[in-house]
C-alpha cells in the first residue's frame, strides 16, 4: 500500500493478512498476495480479475526492479463436469487403462490424479506440467503450470514475458485442457 500498489479498498480486511520478517499474506477482495524470502504468488479465481493480477505483478516488480527472479509459473486450474459416471470412468481409463493395475490391486481401481511434463513449444525456456485429477460429482481437474526459466534472472525478462505473452499463455490453459479432454472423449466407446 505504501508503493500505491495496492488500495486499502483492495485489501479484503474479513480476512487476516499476515506479516512476518518470513512471509507476508495478504488477502485482497479479489484474490490473494503470498510473499516467501525465495517466491511471490499471486491468485485469484476470478477470471474478470486476471488482468487485474497481471497489472499489479508488473507493477510490483517495475517498482522492485532490483529483484532477482529466476522463474516464472503461469499457471491455471480449469474444472470440467462429465455428463455421468460411464464416462468419468472411462476417462481415467483411456489416460491409464485399468488393465496395468487390477492384478496387483484390488476392485476398484480409480484414476485419481497423474502429471505429465512435456518441454515448451513456443521458444520459452521451461516446461508444461499437467495435473489431471479426479474431482466430485464426476469432475477432471487440469491443473496446468506454465513453467518458464528466466535467462539472467532479472525483472526485465519477467516484465517482458508478462507484456507479451499472458494473454496467449491464458488462452492456451483453456485449448490445452479442452484439447486433451476432446481426445480422451473420442477413444470412449459409444453405448
Amino acid at each position: 500500500m505504501k508503493e500505491g500498489i495496492i488500495g486499502p479498498n483492495d485489501v479484503d480486511v474479513t480476512k487476516d493478512e499476515f506479516v512476518s520478517s518470513e512471509i507476508a499474506r495478504v488477502p485482497l477482495s479479489w484474490g490473494l498476495i503470498e510473499a516467501l524470502s525465495n517466491q511471490f504468488l499471486v491468485q485469484s479465481s476470478d477470471q474478470g480479475s486476471f488482468a487485474l493480477m497481471r497489472d499489479l505483478v508488473v507493477h510490483i516488480f517495475t517498482t522492485l526492479g532490483h529483484t532477482p527472479v529466476k522463474q516464472i509459473g503461469l499457471n491455471g486450474i480449469i474444472d470440467y463436469q462429465l455428463p455421468d459416471e460411464k464416462t468419468w470412468n472411462a476417462f481415467g481409463d483411456v489416460l491409464a487403462p485399468k488393465t496395468n493395475w487390477q492384478k496387483a490391486l484390488p476392485e476398484p481401481v480409480r484414476l485419481m490424479k497423474m502429471t505429465m511434463q512435456a518441454p515448451r513449444k513456443d521458444g520459452l525456456t521451461g516446461a508444461t506440467h499437467i495435473t489431471l485429477s479426479g474431482a466430485a460429482n464426476r469432475g477432471i481437474r487440469f491443473d496446468i503450470n506454465n513453467h518458464i526459466e528466466l535467462e539472467g534472472g532479472g525483472t526485465g525478462a519477467l516484465l517482458g514475458i508478462l507484456n507479451d505473452n499472458w494473454d496467449r499463455l491464458q488462452d492456451e490453459l483453456l485449448v490445452t485442457s479442452n484439447t486433451i479432454l476432446n481426445e480422451a472423449l473420442k477413444c470412449i466407446p459409444t453405448r
